[in-house]
């Protein structure tokens, strides 16, 4: 098949359909416009604590998150792309209402308040010594390790060289011999497979609130997900916009200041659970 013919909206619904080589070849076509969107954001690195392969492997997700949200007929892919780019970028920077949010650093002679003459310093373990040995592991750490262990022995390599060994996934996958491309859609696959392990989902119900902004979001996340991989997406998304429009013509003709937002997430979660039924 002929990749290099066709345009990157065609591109993009091949992909969505799990085609491998067209989102490879269409994250070729438009790498120039990525590193372009991201330039700007290359020099915040620094303040933020990231290295540039980190935005990188972020701006590599939010084009994964545009070929999987993006639908023929609404405009071009190039500009669909640019959104989710930008919200990359900044959640890479940690920038959320404008403002960066930057964790300060603090020196390690720096007494601990209420510590009397105990420093940071003093607070870091030694690491001649094996406190780890006998130690009881933690439900939560149980939990994630027993996950990990139910990953491919490549998944496992991988996530072994980058939260372990410290490595990028670029230089992982580059002493693999796999492009910069395939090992981080590894990578995020290992996110998607980590988030539905049912162990990890049944521990979360301990960390998150009911009724939380977190909650909310996550709530909202999980449904616009669900909705996202069912095969009549497309479908359940027009109903979506179908009901927005009905609710912005009801609250002008009752003179009712709209919340779109919030409508949308009830449209959205009600759509979500009738998938569930």
């Amino acid at each position: 098949m002929d990749y290099e013919v066709m345009a990157n909206e065609e591109l993009a619904v091949r992909a969505q359909e799990g085609d491998m080589d067209a989102e490879n070849v269409l994250y070729a076509n438009v790498s120039r416009l990525i590193y372009k969107l991201s330039q700007r954001c290359i020099s915040l690195c620094g303040r933020a604590g990231i290295d540039e392969d980190d935005l990188m492997q972020e701006c590599w997700i939010g084009f994964h998150n545009a070929v999987m949200g993006y639908q023929t007929g609404k405009g071009m892919f190039s500009t669909y792309l640019g959104f989710h780019i930008k919200s990359a970028c900044m959640r890479a920077l940690n920038i959320r209402d404008g403002v960066m949010r930057v964790i300060p650093t603090v020196s390690v002679d720096t007494p601990v308040q209420g510590g009397e003459d105990i420093t940071i310093a003093d607070m870091i373990a030694d690491e001649s010594i094996d406190v780890t040995g006998g130690a009881e592991i933690t439900d939560l750490q149980r939990v994630v390790r027993g996950a990990v262990a139910r990953l491919t022995d490549r998944e496992q390599e991988l996530i072994n060289a980058v939260y372990v060994q410290g490595k990028t996934v670029t230089a992982w996958g580059r002493a693999e011999g796999i492009s910069s491309s395939r090992s981080n859609q590894l990578q995020h696959k290992i996110f998607r497979k980590l988030k539905r392990d049912p162990a990890i989902q049944a521990f979360e119900l301990y960390y998150i609130r009911e009724g939380s902004e977190i909650d909310r979001r996550r709530q909202l996340w999980d449904a616009e997900n669900r909705i996202l991989w069912n095969d009549g997406h497309e479908e359940i998304e027009r109903r979506i916009d179908d009901g927005i429009s009905l609710y912005l013509a009801w609250c002008s003709d009752n003179s009712i200041q709209p919340d779109v937002a919030e409508y949308r997430r009830e449209l959205v979660l009600w759509e979500a659970a009738q998938l569930s039924i």
